[in-house]
């Protein structure tokens, strides 16, 4: 029998490790780009130069989708053009080791929970159902339901292969002369180069994107890439914050140095490693030249962003594009507020990830 890898050696690897020894399957060994064990549960911890065996099954355990724009994040397509004859998919490992799903649900990451009552709110989610625009949406939504009802690779729901924030089959930039654009959780730019996509193959032009990011290091990268996109975009203005969004001005604490996960800090449960930064409320830095198109993706504090804009949302009627999925109320209660924010929206939903993240509420003025 060939060698069995675990691609990715993080939470995920091991819960992947558990389930197929489980099932009696004993992998050879991890590969990990930048794990600095050489030996995790017992199995040697390689990077993918180094495998021996170009022939071993491969399991991808990082549920990553592929960008355009960065050509890195091919996991799959990358390990073959490395010579890997035998690579198995994220969501095709899910069918073959039926204790990869729970196993995930155990480690309560973002929206995940052990028990599926903490996932659903039936009555409010019916409501939600109402209030999506397109059968795609609520197909999906049902789909959900099911997943976090029962969690397998039966009921898993796939990425849709759609550009996050951007999906071409929704029209999110229909009757705009130009872009006004927010972006909250603007991590180190990535999500400015694919709006740059975006707006060349429709032909819309950009007038400003202002982007927050309070983390200091993804701040610095941001600002490198804003200074790339100027070169593309040179009538446009491109601004660069290093603050978080909330619902009023204010100091707060802030855990930072996550990359992607950097989050500000709610509760007594502070960190004593976390740092303060400076939020501030949409509402106030926009009083004039409202955007017609903000983003959030904030690590769990969309709520309070969307209530620091609740004016901009009543009277301007931006396009959104929210995170969903930090919490497990997100999908429930950041589209109903919303609602009742501004009643005049059509609303899509789309999961753009593995294991429901990046799962996105669209809302375009009707």
């Amino acid at each position: 029998m060939s060698a069995i890898g675990i691609y990715g050696a993080g939470g995920y690897g091991r819960v992947f490790l558990q389930a197929m020894r489980e099932q009696g399957v004993e992998p050879d060994f991890f590969i990990d780009q930048y794990c600095s064990s050489k030996e995790v549960e017992g199995l040697p911890v390689f990077r993918s130069n180094e495998v021996p065996n170009r022939d071993a099954r491969i399991h991808i355990s990082v549920g990553l989708v592929p960008l355009p724009s960065d050509p890195s994040t091919d996991i799959l397509s990358n390990l073959r053009d490395s010579g890997f004859t035998d690579v198995v998919g994220f969501a095709q490992s899910l069918n073959d080791y039926s204790g990869i799903v729970p196993g995930l649900f155990n480690l309560q990451h973002l929206w995940m929970r052990s028990a599926s009552s903490e996932m659903l709110d039936e009555e409010r989610l019916s409501y939600v159902a109402e209030l999506l625009s397109d059968d795609k949406s609520r197909d999906l939504l049902e789909r959900i339901i099911a997943f976090r009802r029962a969690p397998s690779g039966m009921t898993y729901v796939p990425p849709d292969g759609q550009l996050e924030y951007f999906p071409d089959d929704i029209d999110l930039f229909h009757g705009l002369d130009a872009l006004r654009f927010v972006d909250c959780g603007a991590y180190v730019g990535d999500t400015i180069v694919e709006l740059s996509g975006a707006l060349s193959n429709k032909g819309v032009p950009l007038e400003y994107a202002v982007s927050f990011e309070p983390d200091p290091k993804n701040y610095r990268k941001l600002t490198r890439e804003l200074a790339r996109q100027q070169c593309v975009h040179p009538g446009s203005r491109l601004f660069a914050c290093c603050q978080g969004v909330w619902s009023e001005n204010a100091v707060l604490s802030f855990n930072a140095g996550n990359t992607s996960s950097s989050n500000i800090v709610t509760g007594e449960c502070v960190d004593e490693f976390a740092s303060t930064i400076q939020v501030v409320c949409l509402d106030d830095m926009f009083m004039a030249a409202a955007p017609n198109f903000i983003k959030m993706d904030i690590e769990g504090v969309e709520r309070e962003a969307i209530l620091g804009a609740r004016q901009l949302i009543a009277e301007a009627s931006p396009i959104l594009a929210i995170c969903v999925y930090h919490k497990p109320e997100d999908l429930w209660d950041l589209p109903i507020l919303i609602s009742e924010l501004n009643p005049n929206y059509h609303m899509y939903l789309r999961v753009h990830s593995h294991m429901g993240l990046s799962t996105v509420l669209y809302c375009i003025p009707r």
